[in-house]
């Protein structure tokens, strides 16, 4: 509270709503903000009425809240005083706002904009000023009194909260020796950004960097020679969420297969590695990016319609973010459109047979398949992976792809 108070004295700026929070019953710090507050209507939530007692009967627009009703009030309120004429109608409109998930806001360092929180349907409060450094102390404080809750940039100035993002992945990219567990926990909070970003305003160029230089960071990861032996083993290792933890796996299984086969050029490691960024980043939920068989998810139960088209359609859905890249390989918006189809026809979105898929497609869906086979497998054997998808790899560019994989034993 002291830092608001000091805020607030440099008179800089004018609030129509002040809202904080006051534990205990001392009146000092809490006199001070109404005082400071200037026209503002001020809500205290807090767990003594008394601390505001001083302001019963004045003019001053002042409200207690409890801190426990809260969540269930406090939108109420805030409506109770704008019908009063206490304080002005919000005018901005959600569209001026990108929402950004609680956990990122600690990895951006020192802000580079506002922070603000949604209070009512439309109606937004800055919390945290552009120069404050969120702590994950700062972020559970908010999430104790409404779970859940969303933080939210203001759209224009989305560039400069990426900036930082950039800064701190070419900073990255510099270091050597590189300290691989520190890049992939970057690479994991770049994909959550990114993801947020994108969903709600399209790949803008800095999202596109952020992107491409998280790809770079994962192929000097990997080196000349990927090693898919070391990589598989790492995999049931791999922390954070489903969906950034897979398509930074699948990226380095998919350039270690494609080193097996010959293709060891770093143009053929970079699409294949943007293709495994880019390829589940229109889903929301993790679960959803788990499901590898859509017919058994249906027949299940467990999904909703609109999870199930959700899924059906996501391939096509990230290939349109792809297209939304500047000079942008065409092959990686291929892999991506393709990466759930099945040499069968049996995929989805479009049930294409083999001779539609491109050779990266393939050893794309191979990778994935190898994925999905190495986490559930007690011992990696290629013997016993090939054994499995015999027949259906026994067609076109699989049946290629799958002889020289298996020609090559040194790696696994």
């Amino acid at each position: 509270m002291e830092e608001a108070i000091e805020h607030l004295e440099t008179g800089r700026e004018d609030y129509g709503l002040i809202v904080f929070e006051s534990r205990g019953s001392s009146k000092t710090l809490v006199r001070a903000v109404i005082e400071l507050s200037k026209r503002a209507a001020v809500i205290v939530c807090g767990t003594d009425e008394r601390v505001v007692s001083d302001f019963n009967g004045s003019e001053m627009p002042v409200v207690f809240l409890p801190l426990d009703s809260v969540q269930d009030d406090l939108s109420k309120t805030v409506k109770s005083l704008e019908l009063s004429g206490k304080i002005p109608l919000f005018q901005e409109s959600e569209s001026e706002y990108l929402g950004i998930r609680a956990d990122l806001l600690p990895t951006l360092g020192v802000l580079q904009a506002d922070v603000f929180m949604l209070i009512l349907d439309g109606r937004y409060v800055p919390i945290f000023k552009k120069g404050d450094r969120i702590t994950e102390a700062d972020v559970r404080h908010f999430l104790e009194k409404v779970p859940g809750q969303t933080f939210y940039f203001r759209k224009s100035e989305c560039g400069e909260v990426l900036q930082s993002r950039i800064q701190r992945l070419e900073s990255a990219l510099q270091e050597i020796p590189i300290n691989t567990a520190k890049v992939e926990q970057v690479i994991t909070e770049n994909f959550g950004i990114v993801r947020d970003v994108v969903s709600q305003i399209g790949f803008t160029p800095e999202a596109q960097r952020v992107a491409v230089n998280s790809v770079l960071l994962t192929i000097k990861m990997l080196g000349a020679s990927p090693k898919l032996k070391s990589i598989l083993s790492d995999l049931k290792e791999s922390g954070g969420g489903y969906i950034p933890s897979h398509s930074i796996y699948l990226g380095k299984v998919a350039c270690a297969l494609a080193h097996k086969v010959g293709w060891r050029s770093q143009s053929t490691y970079f699409k294949l590695s943007l293709a495994a960024f880019l390829h589940d980043i229109s889903l929301k939920e993790d679960r959803l990016a788990e499901v590898s068989n859509l017919e058994q998810f249906e027949k299940s139960g467990s999904g909703l319609p609109e999870e199930i088209r959700e899924i059906r359609v996501h391939p096509a859905r990230s290939a349109e973010y792809a297209r939304q890249f500047q000079e942008i390989p065409s092959e990686v918006e291929q892999i991506v459109a393709q990466h759930h189809e099945r040499p069968d026809g049996s995929g989805f979105p479009r049930g294409l047979v083999v001779r539609y898929f491109t050779p990266l497609s393939a050893l794309f869906v191979i990778a994935q398949d190898l994925i999905e086979y190495g986490n559930t497998a007690n011992e990696l054997t290629f013997e016993h992976f090939f054994e499995e998808k015999g027949l259906e790899y026994n067609v076109g560019i699989f049946r290629k792809l799958a002889r020289a994989i298996q020609t090559d034993t040194t790696l696994i």
